[in-house]
Parts: C-alpha cells; structure tokens; sequence
C-alpha cells in the first residue's frame, strides 16, 4: 500500500510539474519495461528501452515539435523533459534488468502473476519522488535492500540516561550566541538606514563572549533600553548614589520596569527574579571586597596578584554557561522548565547529580567575582 501511495503520489507531482499526456507516456514505459523483463528477458528489456529513448529522448524532443504539442508541456515542462526522461530511462533499464535477473521474479511460473505481484514495489522504485525529477540513481537491487532493511531514522529515540549539566550548560551558552546574532540584525540594519539621515541610533548588542559581568551585560547588550531605565527609572529613585539600599530598591523597580516591557508572563517573571538576583549578588559583592575583604586579601597578596586571581575567575568559560540559560531560559518554552528541573530541582531534593548544583553554586561565586 505504501508503495502505490509513494507513486500514485509522484505521478500527480509529475502531472502538475510536466503534463498528464507525459506522465501517461512514462506510465506505458513503465509497463512495457516490465512486461518485457517478464516475458522476453534481458535482451528485450535493452532494445525496448533503447528503441524508446531514441524516439523519446531529449534531442529527440527538442527538435520534434510535433512530439512537444503532443505531450502539451509549457516552457517549464519542456525545461525538466530532459533531465527527467534521461534519469527515468536508466532506472527503467535498472529495473528490467534486475527483475529479468531476480529468481524471485522468476520463480512464478505464470507471467502475469509476476508482474502484478511486481507491479507496486517497479512503480515505487520508478516513480520514487525524492530524485524523481533529478539525480541520483540507483539500482533496484540496491533500492530494494535499503527498503528492507530496519530504517535508522524510525527508531524510537531511546533514553541514555542522566543529561550530563555540561551538556545543557554548552547548548544555553549556543542558544545565547544565536540570540546575539538575531539582535544584530534587529539592531544593525535600522541603525544603518538612521545613519544615512545623519541619525546615529544606538550601537548593536556586544557579544556575550567578551563581557563577564551581568551588569555590564545589561549596559552594552541593550543599550536603548538600558539608556531609558537609566535615565528614567534608576537615577530618579536614588540609584546614582552610595546607598545601597537605594540602589537596590532602584535596582529593583528597575527590573520590574523591564518586566512590564517584556510582557509580564510567568516566563518573564522568573526570567527577572534571576536576573535581580544575580545583579544584586555582583552589587553585594562590590560592596564587600571594598570594606573588609580586599584590606584581607592585601595582607596575603599583592595588588596584582588580588587583581589577576579576579580576572582569572570571572574569564573562566564556565561563567557563560548559565548566564544566558538563566537569561533565555524561561521564554515560554517547556525546555526552560527541563533545564531548571534538571540543573536546580533534582539535584537539591537528592534525586539527581550533585554535579548540576555544584555547576549553579560556582556560576554564584564567579558571578560576585566578576562584579570586582
């Protein structure tokens, strides 16, 4: 059934795309290789094939314009004869020889049942829409194998077990590049059409690779958005100042601004608790390598040294791993919720690897010590 369906379907791409007269040519082809394989044999099979390329093939066509009308094909039609009929022949051919060959085929005394018996798994390998109307070919026999045989891509898809943090971690870390790459777009080509009016819009988001603090993140990825809550929302609530507590709360309003601006989803909410979060984690941190920690740090190391261990720290690659999975991670996607279950929740109620916290512990620290 598969078969005839698979071919009843090419004919009608191959009515649409040539012409129903020229598809009911291949049609009589089609019968007339396999009635001859059955009946006559291998040298029958060659000179009925070869007698009708010769009357039908592309040179034959192109200068009888009698044979064109006939076979009622526009500009396009007359266009894919060619490529089409010469690939059709050699798998005519194909086919005719191997069933003349099969003893399979064969092995049915009456030729009629032969044929029938034939008849779908000839049309499906004739009329096989994949490289119907171009290359390339392939024998029947080889054809026939690979249909029998246990088709890789059916196989259900089976679990491998746990999915290793590392794993997820690289695939958000991907997902964020992709994301700056559509936002350059977004940003670079009304940027370039401002400019030739002599207005200068701001610049495209920085890459991900090249900033380590999330809040340097915030200030040079979206620098318009940045530049209104800045303006707007953080330095008329007090943010500008040496308080920390105003600039929490600024802080604080200031992503809610941007909640509002994204949408307000559930998605979005949890995308902003994270994102307050891991700000106000870096402005604690200021704050204290400031008071007590860095006098510490001196008495043990030198200045250069405290500075080059922070730098280190923060340049490690396993700092964006997370940072734009908890960024993107919740935009309406049920793989958010995967990756958060797998990375936060199983490993914290004792039902999954240790390794996914410990992954989300160390992403914290270096968070604070990129805010140094």
């Amino acid at each position: 059934v598969h078969s005839l369906l698979s071919a009843i379907f090419t004919l009608f791409v191959s009515c649409q795309v040539l012409s129903a007269r020229c598809t009911l040519l291949y049609l009589c082809l089609h019968l007339i290789c396999i009635t001859t394989a059955s009946l006559l044999g291998h040298l029958a099979v060659w000179l009925s094939i070869g007698l009708a390329f010769w009357q039908f093939s592309g040179a034959a066509f192109g200068d009888n314009h009698q044979l064109r009308s006939a076979l009622q094909l526009d500009s396009r039609g007359a266009h894919l004869y060619y490529p089409v009929t010469g690939y059709l022949y050699c798998r005519f051919l194909s086919m005719g020889l191997c069933l003349a060959a099969s003893p399979a085929f064969l092995s049915d005394s009456n030729p009629v049942r032969r044929i029938v018996r034939y008849l779908p798994l000839s049309l499906h390998y004739a009329f096989y829409l994949p490289n119907f109307l171009g290359a390339p070919v392939v024998t029947m026999d080889e054809f026939l194998r690979q249909k029998q045989a246990p088709n890789p891509a059916a196989v259900p898809i089976r679990h491998r077990g746990p999915i290793d943090p590392a794993h997820l971690g690289f695939a958000l870390y991907t997902r964020g590049q992709l994301f700056h790459l559509e936002y350059l777009q977004y940003y670079g080509w009304p940027a370039l059409f401002a400019s030739l009016e002599g207005v200068q819009l701001p610049h495209w988001p920085a890459c991900i690779c090249g900033v380590v603090s999330y809040r340097e993140m915030w200030r040079l990825f979206d620098r318009g958005l940045f530049a209104i809550v800045r303006d707007h929302v953080y330095i008329p609530l007090g943010g500008s100042r040496l308080s920390l507590g105003r600039q929490l709360l600024a802080t604080a309003a200031s992503f809610g601004f941007i909640c509002v601006y994204h949408g307000n989803y559930d998605s979005v909410q949890v995308w902003i608790l994270l994102n307050l979060g891991l700000v106000c984690a870096e402005l604690l941190a200021v704050r204290l390598y400031r008071t007590a920690l860095r006098e510490s740090l001196l008495q043990w190391l030198s200045p250069a040294c405290v500075s080059a261990v922070w730098w280190r720290l923060s340049r490690r690659q396993i700092s964006f791993r997370l940072r734009w999975g908890f960024s993107f991670l919740f935009y309406g996607t049920p793989i958010g919720w995967l990756v958060m279950r797998e990375m936060l929740w199983l490993p914290l109620t004792g039902q999954g690897s240790i390794k996914a916290f410990l992954v989300l512990l160390f992403r914290l620290l270096l968070h604070c010590s990129a805010g140094f």
